[in-house]
């Protein structure tokens, strides 16, 4: 017998829509693809490959190499034809500003964010790793000075998760590291030609923080090191046309763009294992492709609006005659969505709540959160209703309130019409063992 009947009409139909807009979901990424040669960024459904749009289309771009996504919401974009960063919002693609108009010597290729907040650009033709403030781009210093013994920095240069700053120089076959507040320099990090590296110039940390790739152009491969000491692990990916840029796609796959072709292949990332082609960017006016950059997709961004004050907690207890007795318990430390870590969940016990049934649909609800040992949300009694009914709701209609055994009927949503987007999930096991979840908002001032 099909679930489907017990329904409401509402419900039903609610549920046909959530049905039908899971199969015609939108990507949750999109790719960005700089073209050096073409001088411009394409944006790309990270899912299909399909072209969304160009990020660009009144010639601001001159020569684009690394483009990143900044806490600001913006894309920042490394123009090393005409000297310029130039700025984006990420949630709409439209044109903000010029960040920085560098010296016409410069040739900016990589960029990234430092752990003091400035932002660090890469210079090709001088050796040299720029600092500029993150609020006006105006320069502060040069946090590399030439002849550090890098050749070419170029637009894989970016910070580890250990905080220091790994530098590919595309001339020198190596890559550098450097503590940009000791000013500590390791130039050969990783020696030239280790495992045959020609040409460094992407850089794309892995997860885990123990390993790093880099990709070697004029090799066609991709190598992987130790994060630890720069030592060569494996020569993961061969036989590429001119690799550049990596990114790791949502679905934990490498992603490799290679010249001339303006591919981008996609790669099982521990074994290097080949899975196919995503898109082929040479058809949607890429040439010369130097980087890629995943982003969220923003027609599917948060909407600020909906990020209000709701607040949930969970718990256990028993159920002993009419009365429902609770503990409950608050979880927070992680986030939502992909980057939840079970492993970061922090809980702490809330408080106790008690649920007093008076009739089958109806029920005195008591929460007490004070005290030390609690999150002091304060204590409150009030009433609450059942939303929906069930067959066990039926039967205790049927043989009297104070006469149906067990605690099935207990089970249900709980509300009261007097406060909005408040209410208790509660499940009783036959055996009185009972689980709650209570939604309510914060307090006044968070």
């Amino acid at each position: 017998m099909s679930s489907s009947r017990f329904l409401p009409p509402a419900l039903f139909a609610i549920a046909a829509l959530c049905s039908a807009n899971a199969v015609f979901a939108e990507c949750s990424h999109h790719l960005l693809v700089s073209g050096y040669f073409s001088s411009n960024v394409v944006v790309f459904d990270a899912c299909t490959g399909v072209k969304v749009r160009d990020l660009d289309t009144s010639g601001r771009i001159s020569g684009a190499q690394a483009v990143r996504l900044g806490s600001d919401g913006r894309l920042y974009v490394v123009s090393e034809g005409n000297d310029r960063i130039l700025r984006y919002d990420a949630s709409t693609y439209a044109f903000v500003d010029t960040f920085a108009q560098l010296d016409s010597n410069i040739d900016p290729t990589g960029l990234d964010f430092g752990p003091d907040d400035d932002v660090y650009v890469a210079s090709y033709s001088n050796d040299t790793v720029l600092r500029l403030s993150d609020q006006t781009g105006a320069l502060l210093d040069l946090a590399l000075p030439a002849g550090s013994g890098i050749d070419g920095p170029d637009n894989g240069m970016a910070f580890g998760p250990d905080g220091l700053l790994y530098v590919p120089g595309y001339d020198s076959d190596s890559v550098l590291r450097m503590n940009v507040f000791t000013n500590d320099i390791q130039p050969s990090f990783i020696p030239a030609r280790s495992g045959g590296l020609n040409a460094a110039r992407n850089i794309l940390f892995e997860p885990g923080g123990q390993t790093f790739l880099v990709t070697g152009e004029l090799s066609g491969a991709v190598y992987r090191y130790r994060l630890s000491d720069g030592g060569l692990v494996e020569r993961l990916i061969s036989g590429l046309q001119r690799p550049t840029g990596m990114a790791l796609a949502q679905d934990g796959s490498l992603l490799v763009l290679a010249q001339p072709n303006e591919r981008v292949y996609r790669f099982e990332r521990q074994s290097g294992t080949p899975m196919g082609s995503l898109l082929d960017a040479s058809t949607s006016g890429i040439d010369g492709g130097t980087f890629l950059t995943l982003v969220p997709n923003p027609a599917l961004a948060v909407d600020a609006s909906q990020v209000g004050t709701q607040y949930w907690v969970a718990g256990s207890g028993t159920a002993q005659d009419r009365v429902v007795d609770l503990e409950m318990i608050s979880a927070t430390g992680t986030v939502f969505g992909e980057n939840f870590d079970p492993g970061s969940v922090v809980r702490k016990r809330w408080g106790s709540m008690r649920v007093r049934f008076i009739d089958c649909d109806r029920a005195e609800f008591s929460y007490a959160s004070e005290g030390p040992d609690s999150a002091n949300f304060g204590s409150l009694t009030y009433e609450v209703f059942r939303v929906l009914g069930s067959e066990a709701a039926v039967a205790c209609r049927t043989q009297g309130f104070d006469r149906v055994p067990g605690y099935g009927w207990m089970s249900g949503t709980w509300f009261s019409p007097a406060r909005s987007g408040e209410g208790l999930l509660l499940e009783v096991a036959a055996d009185g063992t009972a689980v709650a979840a209570f939604f309510t908002h914060l307090p006044e001032g968070f």
